[in-house]
C-alpha cells in the first residue's frame, strides 16, 4: 500500500510540475529521500528510488504538455485549479501511507538548528565517499546550471527555432531521464554501484561538446542526442548516489545529511546561473555552452579519486569508517 502511494504522490503533483529547475529531475525533497528507508527494506531501495524518480520524470513531461493544453482549453485560472486538485490528491495518498516511523528519541527534541546542521554536515564532510558524491553533485549541477540558462538562447536568438522545436529539443532531456531510471538499477548491477558513478559519466562526456556547436540540421539533432545522454547519465548518478547514502547513513541522522548534501549540491546551481550570463558577455552564448560541457566532463573526478572507484556492492551500513556520533550510533540501533 505505502508503495502505491509513494507512486500516486509522484503522479499526482502539479501539473505545472516545472517548480525545480530544468536538470534536476528525481523527487529530491529531503523528507522523502529520509523516509523511504522506513517503508521499503535496503534491499529495495535502487529499486524504489528508480521508480520515484521515473515516475517523477513522466510527470514532467506530462505535467508540461497538460499544463499547455488546459491553459488554452480553461485558461490559466482554470490550468490552476486543476493543479491545486493534483495537491490535494497528493496529499490524500500521503494521508493513505499506513508505516509509520519509529518515535524519536525525546533528547532529539529540544536540540538547537545549528547543532543539527553541524552534525548533518560534520557526517558528510567526515565520509570520504560522501564528500566526493557532494563534490560531484556541486560540480554537475555548477556547470548544468550554465547549460540551462544558455540553451533557450541559444535555441531561440541564434538558431531562430521555432516555440514547438524548442519544446521537443527541451523534452527530450525528460526521455533521456525516463530512460536512466530505466537502466540505473542494470548500470549498477553490471559496472557495480560505485564504478557506474564514474564510467558512464566518463563515457558520455564526448558528448556534452556536441550541445555548443548546434547548428540547424543534423548537427542540432546530434546535440538533441547529446542532452538527451547527459539528462539519462545525471539520473543514473542520482538514483546511485541516492541509495548509497540510505545505506551508509543512520536512521537517526539521515535527514540531516539528506539535507547538508542537498544544500552543498544545489547551493552551486545559482551561482552557476548567475556565472552564465557573465560568461556569455565574455565568450558569448557558444563559449559559455563550451565552459559548462568542459565541467561536466570532468565532475566524475571526486568520485573516481575517492574509495567509490571501485566498489562493486552497497555497504549494509555498518562499516566501521564511517562516521558518526555514538550517540547516534546507538539511536539508530536501538529503531
Amino acid at each position: 500500500m505505502a508503495r502505491w502511494c509513494s507512486v500516486c504522490v509522484g503522479l499526482l503533483g502539479p501539473v505545472n510540475a516545472d517548480a525545480d529547475t530544468e536538470f534536476v529531475f528525481n523527487k529530491d525533497n529531503v523528507a522523502a529521500q529520509s523516509y523511504l528507508p522506513t517503508i521499503i527494506n535496503s534491499a529495495q531501495l535502487m529499486d524504489g528510488n528508480a521508480r520515484l524518480s521515473t515516475v517523477d520524470a513522466a510527470s514532467r513531461i506530462i505535467g508540461r504538455g497538460a499544463g499547455g493544453s488546459l491553459s488554452s482549453a480553461l485558461t490559466a485560472p482554470g490550468a490552476v485549479l486543476v493543479t491545486a486538485a493534483g495537491y490535494i490528491c497528493s496529499a490524500l495518498c500521503i494521508i493513505g501511507i499506513r508505516s509509520r516511523e519509529a518515535a524519536v528519541a525525546s533528547t532529539h527534541l529540544n536540540r538547537q538548528l545549528r547543532t543539527e546542521i553541524r552534525e548533518g554536515l560534520h557526517y558528510v564532510l567526515s565520509e570520504k565517499s560522501l564528500r566526493a558524491i557532494a563534490a560531484d553533485g556541486a560540480i554537475s549541477n555548477l556547470f548544468s546550471s550554465i547549460a540551462v540558462s544558455m540553451l533557450p538562447i541559444l535555441l531561440v536568438r541564434q538558431l531562430g527555432l521555432s516555440g514547438a522545436q524548442v519544446g521537443i529539443f527541451l523534452a527530450l532531456s525528460g526521455v533521456g531521464a525516463l530512460a536512466g531510471a530505466g537502466i540505473a538499477r542494470r548500470c549498477a548491477d553490471r559496472l557495480g554501484y560505485g564504478r557506474a558513478l564514474w564510467m558512464i559519466p566518463l563515457a558520455v562526456a564526448p558528448f556534452y561538446f556536441l550541445i555548443p556547436n548546434a547548428h540547424r540540421g543534423w548537427l542540432l539533432w546530434l546535440a538533441g542526442g547529446a542532452y538527451l545522454l547527459q539528462s539519462m547519465r545525471m539520473m543514473i548518478d542520482n538514483i546511485i548516489m541516492t541509495t548509497y547514502r540510505q545505506h551508509v547513513t543512520p536512521m537517526a541522522l539521515l535527514g540531516r545529511v539528506n539535507a547538508s548534501l542537498r544544500f552543498l549540491m544545489w547551493g552551486t546551481i545559482a551561482i552557476g546561473a548567475a556565472a552564465s550570463g557573465f560568461l556569455a558577455d565574455l565568450l558569448g552564448v557558444r563559449g559559455a555552452l563550451l565552459v559548462s560541457a568542459s565541467g561536466q566532463a570532468m565532475a566524475w573526478l571526486p568520485v573516481y579519486l575517492s574509495p567509490l572507484r571501485n566498489a562493486r556492492e552497497l555497504p549494509d551500513g555498518d562499516d566501521p569508517n564511517l562516521v558518526a556520533s555514538d550517540h547516534d550510533r546507538h539511536t539508530a540501533t536501538s529503531r
